[in-house]
């Protein structure tokens, strides 16, 4: 929108639309970035390829473990099953 003040026009700003609604996406994901050395990614990926068992959950499932021994709440979905 453009605004004619005193014979000079001046840009106005758009009005910003809303916030889209508070709605829960299951496709969020958490990113974790774990820094560390060449051995450490090496040892790592070889553990999810001997146990089929990806590296987000093999740390959730750490997580999970270490929150436990201390009490801690753990985020819904992460529950342990062996």
């Amino acid at each position: 929108m453009t605004v004619a003040c005193e014979g000079t026009e001046i840009e106005m700003a758009k009005k910003k639309s809303a916030p889209p609604p508070d709605v829960e996406n299951p496709d969020r994901v958490t990113l974790l970035n774990l820094k560390g050395d060449r051995d450490e990614k090496d040892i790592l990926s070889e553990w999810a390829l001997k146990t089929g068992v990806p590296l987000s959950e093999i740390a959730r499932r750490g997580m999970t473990m270490w929150a436990t021994q201390r009490k801690l709440r753990i985020p819904k979905g992460w529950v342990m099953d062996s």
